[in-house]
């Protein structure tokens, strides 16, 4: 994800590595984890501390309509533990809910600008944003039982946003989704040419600013209730497996983890 240079600052730097800023009647907010454009699996703490920092800031700012995500790069959570983030909470979140909580709670619309590998913890706030728009470049996946992990929010929130069948395959094969995919599944509500992308974005956020913020709250609370709740604890507990702690190993080493029979496994991580 990258940074989004505004004129109307409110916070220029939140963490190491993303921001938080105004402009007019919307605001932007980005994270970009160091080397993200080079390896999978990039997303640190700063994308937490900024989606949350980006709801709190925009919800206090009476000038702000519309805050806007824009996840230039989504590949989801560190799996390399090589984030120059040095809170030194990692351990205590276990991979933590909080930006995703942050964005079904945000009382102003949230739009989400998609350019590129969208999975993970990408795909998931991208389908929690109130209008999503991607790149015609985008891909989308879902790849946490690959890595031993049971993400009962992904199981709990992917079918009610695009069937069960069709989350069944992305969670349980690992598939990669293109853009046009996710258009007609719903994972996302536009697809635009990719030059065209942060104006679409900007002009999808102007127009719902336009509609009356009392009512669209009502309306955002609703919606919200249908994604309903998920099995946090059976979650936590999967996070600190051993399915996920060889899932996290096999990736780092770029192989196939010990559970997949010999005879199917293939080159380099799944």
């Amino acid at each position: 994800m990258g940074h989004v240079a505004t004129a109307r600052p409110l916070f220029a730097k939140i963490g190491y590595h993303s921001s938080y800023a105004a402009r007019g009647r919307t605001s932007r907010m980005a994270a970009r984890p160091p080397g993200a454009a080079a390896r999978q699996g990039s997303g640190t703490l700063a994308s937490t501390q900024a989606v949350t920092t980006s709801r709190i800031a925009s919800s206090v700012d009476p000038a702000v309509r519309a805050p806007g995500w824009s996840p230039h790069l989504g590949p989801g959570g560190d799996l390399g533990d090589g984030s120059d983030d040095e809170w030194g909470i990692g351990p205590l979140l276990y991979m933590d809910t909080t930006p995703f909580d942050a964005l079904r709670q945000a009382h102003k619309p949230v739009v989400s600008a998609v350019n590129g590998i969208c999975q993970g913890g990408g795909l998931m706030m991208a389908m929690l944003s109130d209008v999503a728009v991607a790149s015609d470049r985008a891909t989308f996946r879902a790849p946490e039982l690959l890595r031993g992990i049971s993400d009962t929010n992904y199981a709990q929130i992917l079918p009610r946003q695009i069937g069960p069948a069709r989350a069944r395959d992305m969670l349980f094969t690992g598939r990669k989704v293109s853009a046009a995919e996710a258009l007609e599944w719903g994972i996302v509500s536009r697809v635009v040419p990719h030059a065209e992308l942060m104006d679409a974005a900007i002009e999808a956020a102007i127009a719902i600013s336009r509609t009356a913020p009392g009512a669209r709250s009502d309306m955002k609370r609703s919606l919200d209730q249908y994604y309903g709740l998920y099995d946090r604890i059976g979650m936590t507990a999967s996070l600190r497996g051993a399915e996920a702690l060889e899932g996290f190993a096999a990736f780092n080493e770029r192989r196939n983890p010990s559970w997949v029979h010999p005879e199917l496994r293939t080159d380099g991580r799944l």
